[in-house]
């Protein structure tokens, strides 16, 4: 059996990919709306409406290729922005999520003895994408 190995994923945020991430994920939701009736013996349910939202983690930089003042700049102004996440690489795309994201929180720290870093959150706009091809 085929597996991905995490270190060939990448991520894509407002056209250009996030430098030095170290992960992200995304969580896809439905929601379930109950349409149980009086006299009913069980609970059930329907899907209802998706949504999705995740995060990121990378590093801070020093020569400003980091893509944390663009995150801020998005945060402070509400604009909604394409992300793309490939579980593989992007070249090779077998696996991909597509979406437009709102950047909910960007959160940074540092420690004495470890690199500076900086995480986002973000809220999915709209429909998510999910992309599965054919490797061969």
């Amino acid at each position: 059996m085929a597996v991905y190995h995490g270190s060939a994923g990448s991520l894509s945020i407002g056209g250009s990919s996030v430098a030095q991430v170290q992960n992200w994920s995304v969580t896809h939701n439905a929601e379930m709306v109950e349409t149980t009736n009086l006299g009913d013996t069980a609970r059930t349910f329907s899907k209802g409406l998706e949504s999705f939202e995740g995060s990121c983690e990378a590093l801070v930089t020093e020569d400003g290729d980091s893509n944390f003042y663009d995150f801020n700049a998005n945060l402070k102004t509400g604009t909604a922005v394409a992300a793309a996440f490939f579980v593989d690489d992007s070249s090779g795309a077998d696996v991909k999520l597509t979406g437009n994201v709102l950047i909910s929180s960007v959160e940074t720290g540092t420690s004495f003895d470890d690199i500076a870093r900086y995480s986002i959150t973000f809220t999915g706009t709209g429909a998510l994408t999910v992309d599965t091809q054919d490797a061969s």
